[in-house]
């Protein structure tokens, strides 16, 4: 797979996660929805860094070649708050019955949630009762944006 193959998944990838945290408002100052190779043990820190210098939060999406295939296998948020940057890794998406805008949730384990506004990543207190349904809810969304973005795309 090539470069160019590589960066039109990231394309739909970002288009859909985006429509599905913000409905479709345009990105403000303060919040920044990225993709590229997942973090890796030679410089995790690589993207807090960017967060922290910008002092933007970054939503990011992490992808890795797996058996020829460009594949989306992390999400991440960076949150540069009182001088550090603090990063949730391993995070899912989330969709509540009522089928509104998706939720970040953090690893099990770990207290909240979080919502995208137009310029920033807001922590929840409540953590939705219905985890697994809402990330299998998530996971069929994007799965359809993905189809739907693909069929107006060269990239199969």
């Amino acid at each position: 797979m090539n470069v160019e193959a590589e960066n039109q998944i990231m394309a739909r990838y970002l288009g859909a996660i985006h429509q599905m945290l913000l409905r479709g408002k345009a990105l403000k100052p303060g919040l920044s929805l990225i993709a590229g190779d997942r973090r890796t043990p030679d410089n995790p820190l690589q993207v807090a860094m960017a967060a922290k210098d910008s002092d933007e939060d970054i939503v990011h999406l992490g992808f890795e070649r797996i058996n020829g295939e460009y594949r989306f296998v992390e999400l991440t948020l960076y949150a540069p708050r009182d001088g550090a940057t603090h990063i949730i890794s391993g995070c899912r998406l989330y969709i509540g019955a009522g089928n509104g805008r998706a939720l970040v949730l953090p690893p099990i384990g770990q207290k909240g949630s979080f919502r995208a506004k137009a310029n920033e990543i807001v922590h929840l207190r409540r953590v939705p009762s219905d985890r697994d349904q809402g990330i299998q809810r998530a996971d069929e969304r994007l799965q359809a944006l993905l189809r739907s973005a693909g069929q107006t795309s060269n990239v199969s």
